[in-house]
């Protein structure tokens, strides 16, 4: 009988026997339910990205320093790269804050004095005002226009009028006819202003009749319109 059994004990068949056992038994088992495999249960760098589902089951602390990119970083959880600190004092950014409270380019100030009646020439010689209007510190081209006519019928009048901005001004002088009742003289004046200033200031159109009386000359719709701009630079002449 033994002898028998020794003559199935081939190679094959212990070979195959044995893993017919092992398969049955230690071979194979079945985890205990949820969340039973940790870290000791894979064999170390053998899982890659593409076996995982969620990129959110990836933690800081699986991850090498200095190894991820910009596209794998969620920004809002960032704080400020200690390089860009500077960045809140930039020059630009200092200039930026300063301008919020002061007059940029775009912003234009304009004032209208009376039309009809105009502004009537005082007795005696003297500049009178015409148009006033208030300027905040700043570099602007004040721009002045305004009509006058000759109110006397006995004499040619001569009219001189100015932008003036503390002691800068421009100035224009207009001769006007003797009225008659064919030709009320009438006469158009413009004048322009750049100018810089340090504190609040006044921009004034005047207007002077030297030689006239009073109300011989009136001046109607005048204007003062200031655009302000970045800076104002003085070119000496000629």
């Amino acid at each position: 009988m033994l002898d028998k059994v020794r003559s199935k004990l081939t190679y094959p068949y212990v070979a195959s026997t044995l893993a017919l056992f092992l398969a049955l038994t230690g071979g194979a088992f079945a985890l205990q339910g949820k969340n039973t495999v940790d870290g000791g249960d894979i064999i170390k760098n053998s899982v890659k990205s593409s076996d995982i589902k969620s990129p959110n089951g990836v933690k800081s602390g699986d991850i090498a320093d200095n190894t991820v990119t910009g596209a794998d970083v969620e920004e809002s959880s960032l704080g400020k790269v200690p390089s860009a600190t500077d960045a809140d004092t930039a020059t630009n950014a200092t200039n930026a804050t300063n301008a919020t409270n002061a007059v940029v380019a775009g912003d234009v100030l304009t004032k209208v004095a009376p039309g009809d009646p105009g502004v009537p020439s005082p007795a005696g010689a003297g500049f009178f005002d015409v148009v006033n209007l208030a300027l905040p510190t700043g570099s602007y081209v004040i721009m002045g226009k305004a009509s006058i006519d000759n109110d006397n019928a006995a004499a040619v009048d001569q009219l001189d009028c100015r932008i003036l901005v503390n002691t800068d001004e421009d100035r224009i002088i207009d001769a006007l006819e003797i009225q008659s009742a064919a030709d009320d003289d009438t006469d158009t004046i413009a004048l322009n202003l750049p100018v810089t200033i340090t504190s609040p200031a006044s921009a004034i159109l005047q207007c002077n009749n030297p030689i006239g009386g009073a109300g011989d000359i009136e001046v109607h719709f005048g204007r003062l319109t200031a655009l302000p701009v970045r800076s104002v630079t003085s070119v000496a002449f000629p």
